[in-house]
C-alpha cells in the first residue's frame, strides 16, 4: 500500500501585499502645519513620529532628516504618512522637484477613491499642487519605504516602552 500525496494549492490573491498609494504634494505649509490642516478639514488625526534619518547612499553618504507624522484609521485598516521631501541636502525622493510632502496610504486601499481624495486635499489652505504618482517612477522609493517601516517599528516599541515604564511607576 503507497501513501498518497496531497498537493496543496495556495490563492494568489490570499497573500497579496498590502498596497501603498504614494501621493505628491506641493505646498507653502510647514510640515506642522500641513499636519494641522490635514486632521482639521480632513478629520485625520495626524501625530508626529521621530524624524525619519536618511542617507543618500550615491552621494557622500550624509544622513538628513525628514519630519514624519502619521495616522492609522484602525476601522479602514489604513495607515496615513505625511513625509517631508525636502531638505536642504536635497529631496528624500530623487526627482521629485518642488514636491515638498509625501502622502503615504498604507493597507486596505482597494475602495479607496483617490481622485476623490486627491480633490479634497487640493483645497486645503496653501496645497499648490497634489498627484498621485507610480512607484516605478522614483528609484529610492523602495528604500524610503523600508526606512519609513522600521521608523514605525521603532517609534512604535518606544511608545510601548513608554506605557509599560507609567504602569511600572504606578
Amino acid at each position: 500500500m503507497t501513501a498518497k500525496k496531497k498537493v496543496l494549492k495556495l490563492d494568489d490573491d490570499s497573500f497579496s501585499e498590502p498596497e501603498e498609494i504614494l501621493l505628491l504634494i506641493t505646498s507653502t505649509n510647514k510640515d506642522y502645519r500641513m499636519a494641522y490642516f490635514l486632521n482639521k478639514h480632513l478629520k485625520f488625526d495626524f501625530y508626529r513620529q521621530s524624524n525619519l534619518q536618511y542617507s543618500n547612499r550615491s552621494k557622500n553618504k550624509e544622513t538628513t532628516e525628514f519630519s514624519v507624522f502619521s495616522y492609522d484609521e484602525k476601522e479602514a485598516e489604513r495607515s496615513w504618512l505625511l513625509v517631508s521631501n525636502k531638505h536642504s541636502g536635497g529631496n528624500l525622493l530623487k526627482k521629485t522637484g518642488n514636491i515638498d510632502f509625501l502622502l503615504i496610504i498604507k493597507g486596505t486601499t482597494d475602495e479607496f477613491d483617490t481622485d476623490h481624495f486627491l480633490t479634497k486635499l487640493r483645497k486645503l489652505p496653501n496645497v499648490l499642487f497634489a498627484k498621485k504618482t507610480s512607484h516605478e517612477v522614483h528609484k529610492n522609493i523602495y528604500d524610503v519605504l523600508e526606512n519609513l517601516e522600521l521608523l514605525m517599528i521603532s517609534d512604535g516599541k518606544k511608545h510601548k516602552n513608554k506605557n509599560q515604564n507609567f504602569r511600572d511607576y504606578n
